[in-house]
């Protein structure tokens, strides 16, 4: 499942939510905690979070379906520990370097 919400952030932040398989947390827990703190979180599909994310969002998934996710992004959270260290280096690179040299 992907979740995103629109933020109202001038710094046009694109920031992906990674819950690890560790961390007890759903995406549907996510979701409770995002409406708690006023944001409007809408379920999409992937397409749509490519396609139509624009700048200000805030992308939420799991360990497991950010494989082969490539999105243009500057900032990941990843909640917990990651399952290995194979999968913390897969997820810290959906940001990378994001356009950036280096």
């Amino acid at each position: 499942a992907l979740v995103t919400a629109k933020l109202s952030d001038p710094d046009n932040r694109r920031i992906l939510l990674v819950l690890s398989k560790t961390c007890g947390l759903s995406v549907k827990d996510a979701l409770g905690a995002l409406k708690f703190l006023g944001a409007k979180p809408a379920p999409c599909g992937l397409s749509e979070a490519l396609e139509g994310g624009g700048d200000n969002f805030l992308a939420v998934t799991t360990e497991d379906m950010v494989r082969g996710l490539d999105m243009n992004l500057n900032t990941v959270v990843i909640v917990g520990k990651a399952s290995s260290p194979d999968s913390y280096t897969h997820i810290a690179g959906r940001c990378g370097r994001a356009g950036e040299e280096g």
